[in-house]
Order: structure tokens, then C-alpha cells, then sequence
């Protein structure tokens, strides 16, 4: 094989090894909570911890109000609370086919690899996923800036209000995932969704 044909195959291998990573820490997390140092089942008193604090805001942000058959322009932008070095970012949001269609993406050039770059009508998302492969240190977000990590161009089809949702990854579904670099543990985050009023 050569060199040339297979270097798609590094930037898909990161994006592996990064899922399984995020996985793996979560599983672990998960099996460090739930015993205490004796291997004995934590009774619920010993598992209270203080919230931990998100520490990025995701937002859809853009036109809420269309007419029917209008086209309208949305973008998911980030704001970390305090600096962020990210080896990778995926981002789902789930959205309605029967009133809106997606007409194009236009993910962020902050990262030197797009992985994923998916429009799926029949699963009712957009899946996006981004890889830094240059840099070792990962992608640097300042504290309080705004970053649109995505924009997409929808048509409206159908009156009423439907809304688009940023979806968190649960368990071993796919979902939106911010990758810490170095550790590839998840950043905490909050989201805000859009409702979209076709009239």
C-alpha cells in the first residue's frame, strides 16, 4: 500500500483511539465510585460530591422565526469558562426532517482534521467530528471566547415549532464529546438548544 493512499488511515485511528479512551476513564470513574478502598458497595452518604462545575457553554445560535419554504442559517458556538487544550471535538444535534431540511455544514478550520462531516435525515442528527493530528498539545481555547464551532443552512417544511438539541453522549451512545488533550477525558459542559417558529 502506499504512503500516499493510506494517510486517511492515522487521522480515523485518533478518532478511535480517542472514543475508547473517553470510555474506558468513564467505566473506570464509574467502578471508583461505586465501591469504597475496602471493595465494599459506598453507602449513598459517602458517594455526595460537590457538583462539578461545567466548564464550557455549547449554544445554538440563529434564526428562530421563518416563513414556510424559507431558508435559515444556525451556528453552535463554544465559550470555555477557562482555558481548554482539546485533541478532538464530536457534536451531535438532533434535529426534526419533517420541518426542517438541512441544506449544508461548514464545521470550524480550528482543527487540523474533519473526521466526520455527517447530514443523516433517516437518524434525525448531524454528526460532526474533528481531530487535531499536528498539534501535541491539542487546540488552545481562551477563558470567555467565542468560538462557532459549526454553522448549517436549513429550509423550513412544515408550520409550527420544532426544536434543534445539542445531545451529550450517554453511556456508549454517540453524542457530543469535548476530548481534554492529553487525558482524553470528557469536558463538562451546559447547553442551550433553538426552537425554530415556521409560520
Amino acid at each position: 500500500m502506499k504512503w500516499e493512499k493510506a494517510k486517511w488511515i492515522i487521522p480515523v485511528l485518533a478518532v478511535l483511539v480517542i472514543f475508547e479512551s473517553v470510555l474506558i476513564v468513564d467505566r473506570l470513574s464509574k467502578q471508583r465510585r461505586s465501591k469504597t478502598s475496602g471493595g465494599q458497595e459506598a453507602s449513598p452518604t459517602a458517594q455526595l460530591q460537590p457538583k462539578q462545575e461545567e466548564e464550557v457553554t455549547l449554544s445554538l445560535k440563529g434564526d428562530t422565526n421563518v416563513a414556510l419554504g424559507e431558508e435559515g442559517e444556525v451556528a453552535l458556538v463554544m465559550r470555555p469558562l477557562k482555558e481548554l487544550f482539546l485533541d478532538g471535538i464530536d457534536l451531535l444535534i438532533q434535529y426534526d426532517p419533517e420541518y426542517l431540511e438541512i441544506m449544508g455544514t461548514d464545521p470550524s478550520d480550528r482543527f487540523s482534521y474533519l473526521a466526520r462531516n455527517w447530514i443523516e435525515p433517516e437518524k434525525k442528527r448531524i454528526l460532526v467530528s474533528m481531530v487535531e493530528t499536528d498539534k501535541a498539545g491539542g487546540v488552545r481555547f481562551e477563558p470567555g471566547e467565542e468560538v462557532i464551532l459549526l454553522t448549517f443552512k436549513y429550509k423550513s417544511l412544515k408550520p409550527g415549532q420544532t426544536k434543534l438539541e445539542i445531545m451529550a453522549g450517554k453511556d456508549k451512545k454517540v453524542g457530543t464529546v469535548l476530548a481534554e488533550n492529553g487525558t482524553a477525558n470528557k469536558i463538562p459542559f451546559t447547553s442551550q438548544d433553538l426552537v425554530v417558529t415556521i409560520k
